[in-house]
């Protein structure tokens, strides 16, 4: 399983269940739910819409173009561009992450 694709799953979850319970005076906001609530078929949800995020990054802004070639001290008209470079760091991510089998009943 890909570590970024756990991490943003979890983050998007926790997002989520802060929402719900951000108005209700007795919640354990320090409850992981993640492990505790959520059956692997839901965390399996998380995970997909996970990577569907990770994905949507695939392509820059021009904002991280600029800031990408301000970091690596290059010019317009180098040979590397920050898109490529980003494509090639979510493949490798993605390509670490293998679906889990659904769950058997």
């Amino acid at each position: 399983m890909s570590e970024m694709i756990e991490r943003v799953a979890r983050a998007m979850y926790h997002r989520a269940a802060m929402e719900v319970v951000k108005d209700l005076p007795n919640a354990d906001r320090e409850m992981d739910g993640w492990t505790l609530l959520l059956s692997e078929t839901s965390r399996e949800v998380w995970r997909d819409s996970a990577r569907a995020a990770i994905e949507a990054m695939r392509e820059p802004t021009e904002r991280m173009q600029r800031e990408f070639n301000a970091v690596l001290g290059l010019h317009p008209g180098d040979n590397i561009t920050c898109s490529a470079a980003l494509s090639r760091m979510i493949d490798a991510e993605l390509r670490s992450a293998t679906p889990a089998a659904p769950p058997q009943p």
